[in-house]
């Protein structure tokens, strides 16, 4: 992400594509790293969803064989614990897909203000000028507006 980082500070202000590549290097980076988190989250949560049903079912068959109700309780108990956590694992693994969700929309938003711009190059110079302050009243106001979504917050 330094990189990324680096990129951003060098960047020329005055070119609008180069800041404008730098800031989507910038986001795939913080993408990256979001994304690598919601795997782990999802796969500490499968695997122990999966070892708290092993608790369960090792609770049954204490409870079959040994008609004794003292390791059926406690690995019944240990297998709760278990699929507790699984749970808050599965929990974080939402929050982190709710933003990889503002992620993807503040992209899609980036590229089609990249897009217009990029229109905007082959105007006649009056349009081009009035065009690209239509865009940047746009950014601002959609930016003066918006609210920020539940994984913001």
């Amino acid at each position: 992400m330094s990189g990324a980082i680096e990129n951003v500070a060098k960047a020329d202000p005055g070119n609008i594509q180069e800041v404008a590549a730098s800031q989507l290097a910038l986001s795939n980076s913080y993408y990256q790293s979001v994304l690598s988190q919601a795997r782990s989250s999802f796969l500490a949560a499968i695997t122990s969803a999966a070892a708290g049903l092993m608790f369960f079912i090792a609770s049954l068959v204490f409870a079959m064989i040994n008609r004794s109700s003292d390791a059926a309780y406690l690995s019944a108990l240990a297998g709760g614990i278990v699929e507790v956590i699984s749970g808050l694992n599965f929990w974080l693994f939402g929050r982190t897909s709710a933003q990889l969700d503002a992620f993807h929309v503040r992209l899609e938003k980036t590229q089609r203000y990249l897009l217009a711009n990029s229109v905007s190059t082959s105007l006649p110079e009056e349009a081009r000028t009035e065009v690209v302050a239509s865009l940047v009243q746009s950014m601002v106001q959609q930016a003066a507006t918006q609210t920020p979504s539940p994984s913001e917050r």
